[in-house]
């Protein structure tokens, strides 16, 4: 517990102070709305097999300093048409508060930042436990021949799923290392390879829980930047694996392999 305010004073001071240094600076507003077809997260399919997710961003930006709020919009509320499925979809919508700090000193560039991933509908289909929480990050990467990109996550749940259940020791740490195909003045291809190691306390889930590969490609024009990847991963820990019907006979399998896209449009005003 401690441990975990520490970061949040911390962070927040930081930006507190570096915000107000630059109070004058010229404030920018990004936007952006991203669709993955499949919601993947940490080495599962969390909201089941082929559910998409529409992600809708909004922020304040001034020095370095962003200021964000994102849904994550269950694709299933849309398609579902009884209702009990209706509810069971709805539970799965996230909204995301959160202010980071970005910044860059020759080749290498880093964020932090704090989020608070909440689930206002968590209990639509009957659930007791609320999943929200708080998250801590921090993300440096390099330009170099090859770009590594390391990201750390820190997160702190609201509330136990039972007793023994930890709220405050979930970790995820995450290399990915990326490589430019086609860099043209407004076009850019790049393809990375990652793998992942999560300590997940809270659902008691421990090991290396992904690894994958992504193709990506980004386009700019007058400003809007358009960008899609495809990725494929694979569950690597049986903690992260997942049972699925895959034939609909009632007979389930493991679920190891996971293919999806992405695809969005970004700005900033």
């Amino acid at each position: 517990m401690k441990t975990f305010y520490s970061i949040i004073t911390g962070v927040l001071l930081l930006l507190g102070v570096h915000s107000s240094l630059y109070a004058q600076q010229e404030i920018y507003f990004p936007i952006g709305l991203t669709y993955n077809n499949t919601y993947w997260w940490r080495g599962v399919e969390i909201n089941g097999k082929g559910s998409g997710v529409l992600w809708p961003k909004i922020g304040a930006e001034f020095s370095g300093v962003t200021l964000y709020v994102t849904a994550g919009l269950n694709q299933d509320y849309g398609m579902a048409t009884e209702s009990a499925d209706i509810k069971a979809a709805k539970s799965y919508h996230e909204f995301d508060y959160g202010i980071e700090y970005a910044r860059g000193a020759g080749a290498i560039s880093s964020t932090i930042g704090v989020k608070y991933t909440h689930y206002p509908f968590y209990d639509a289909a009957g659930a007791t436990v609320d999943p929200s929480f708080i998250e801590a990050y921090a993300i440096v990467s390099a330009s170099y021949f090859v770009i590594p990109v390391l990201e750390l996550y820190y997160d702190y749940f609201v509330e136990e799923t039972d007793a023994e259940t930890p709220v405050n020791e979930d970790v995820y740490a995450k290399l990915t290392l990326f490589k430019e195909i086609v860099h043209a003045d407004t076009f850019t291809v790049k393809t990375g390879a990652w793998v992942a190691y999560y300590n997940n306390a809270y659902l008691d889930k421990k090991g290396w829980s992904d690894a994958g590969l992504t193709f990506v490609t980004s386009y700019e024009h007058n400003g809007v930047t358009f960008f899609s990847a495809i990725n494929y991963a694979r569950s690597l820990s049986k903690d992260f694996y997942l049972e699925y019907d895959f034939d609909g006979n009632g007979k389930a399998s493991t679920l190891k392999n996971h293919l999806w896209a992405d695809v969005g449009v970004s700005t900033r005003l």
